[in-house]
């Protein structure tokens, strides 16, 4: 499952071009989710992109949830979830997931800011109430699920310590580590420019599957946030 806004909503929630129109954070999110898309059809996983067209509830937590009880409905044993602000994240490390997820209940991606870029769950530990009062989008959540993996005697494998892009610090972190990647040269570009280069199209589509019986095969894997 990719857990995500649409581009136009991410740009207004984070401010990481603050200098500049929301039509620069707007493509830099398009660049984003093209990436993120793209690692997922790469997995060779059924992928659900669950966007806020189709997330249900009044809070963080229960759209998250809710995605995660209505995929474990539809027959889903294990499903593995991932945002689309985590540039770092590779396909390996989403197999290992996989694989991890298969031995464990839990598998945990701790962002640096004290979040999670990845969450896996087998059906069978999901507490669905529980799940909802976590601290979403706070900096205590990766140390929240760990004590809600404990408080449930649950088995949980915890992946290497990844960033996440929430603010205009990561995105500058980003562009000087990683300096040959495309979104590197967007943002270094518009760091120095108001105008958006025309130098990259996306050379995959990832299908925006909704509730449909096609989608599950066997064995019941999903990628997902």
């Amino acid at each position: 499952m990719v857990f995500s806004l649409s581009a136009a909503q991410e740009a207004e929630r984070k401010s990481l071009f603050r200098h500049h129109n929301k039509s620069v954070s707007k493509n830099f999110f398009e660049l984003l989710i093209q990436q993120t898309s793209g690692i997922a059809l790469e997995s060779g996983l059924d992928v659900i992109w669950v966007d806020n067209k189709k997330q249900r509830g009044s809070t963080f937590g229960q759209r998250y949830a809710n995605a995660f009880q209505e995929l474990f409905d539809q027959g889903y044993t294990n499903v593995l979830s991932i945002g689309n602000d985590c540039p770092d994240l590779t396909v390996r490390e989403i197999k290992d997931s996989v694989k991890k997820l298969e031995q464990n209940d839990f598998v945990i991606g701790p962002s640096k800011d004290g979040g999670a870029y990845l969450i896996g769950i087998q059906k069978h530990a999901f507490v669905y109430k529980q799940f909802c009062s976590l601290s979403w989008e706070k900096d205590s959540l990766y140390k929240e699920l760990l004590l809600h993996v404990h408080k449930n005697k649950a088995a949980v494998y915890c992946l290497p310590m990844l960033s996440d892009l929430d603010k205009e610090a990561d995105i500058i972190e980003f562009a000087y580590r990683r300096t040959r990647s495309v979104l590197s040269h967007f943002i270094r570009f518009h760091l120095r420019k108001n105008q958006l280069p025309n130098f990259w199209q996306p050379k995959n589509k990832i299908s925006f599957l909704p509730n449909t019986e096609h989608v599950l095969r066997g064995p019941p894997n999903l990628l997902g946030t």
